[in-house]
């Protein structure tokens, strides 16, 4: 049977209940703003 792969925001919680995780965002794309 195949297992169900986790989406980005539950992997992304589940990092961020463990410690630390870093998001990289890619400026690129045209609804990306930083500074």
């Amino acid at each position: 049977m195949a297992q169900r792969v986790p989406g980005k925001k539950e992997t992304l919680l589940a990092y961020l209940a463990r410690g630390i995780a870093m998001v990289h965002l890619d400026a690129r794309r045209p609804a990306v703003v930083v500074p």
